[in-house]
């Protein structure tokens, strides 16, 4: 894991597991670059999901078939942009082990795993190709989190 060698079965939207690697899948990648250009444009997340919703952009769900047919294809959650936008994953930078899914825990809360602490996470810098430029990235996570200090509460 620590080498980068072992990807996990499930990738973040805009990218496709072939031969053990992440590649980039262009038509979600181009979906990932829209949303955080409009974040960066200073759209919130209802201002985003109208555009995903105009531009007739099918949810993450359906679009890698892990749904078949639902009522309201276009209609993309905030939590769905919102994890767009915080996951580090888009710079090119391999994330594993963020969360513990153990026997014990699933029956102690109700079948979720439990987010890890991120110093437990592992990261691998320079993984796989970027479809967010690092600095694009940091310069929206920045944007974000004056936000909500300007705010007094999250933006999302």
């Amino acid at each position: 894991m620590q080498k980068g060698e072992y990807i996990q079965k499930n990738c973040c939207y805009g990218y496709k597991k072939e031969d053990n690697t992440l590649k980039i899948d262009e038509p979600a990648a181009n979906t990932v670059r829209l949303i955080f250009e409009l974040a960066l444009q200073g759209k919130t997340n209802t201002e985003i999901i109208k555009e995903l919703y105009n531009k007739k952009i099918i949810i993450p769900e359906i679009y890698k078939g892990e749904k078949n047919r639902m009522l309201y294809p276009y209609i993309w959650s905030t939590t769905t942009v919102k994890r767009i936008l915080v996951n580090e994953q888009y710079t090119g930078t391999y994330i594993m082990r963020k969360s513990i899914i153990k026997e014990a825990i699933i029956k102690e809360v109700g079948g979720k795993s439990i987010k890890r602490e991120e110093k437990d996470w592992i990261k691998i810098p320079n993984h796989h190709k970027a479809i967010i430029e690092k600095e694009v990235f940091e310069q929206l996570q920045k944007q974000l989190s004056h936000s909500k200090i300007e705010k007094g509460g999250n933006i999302f």
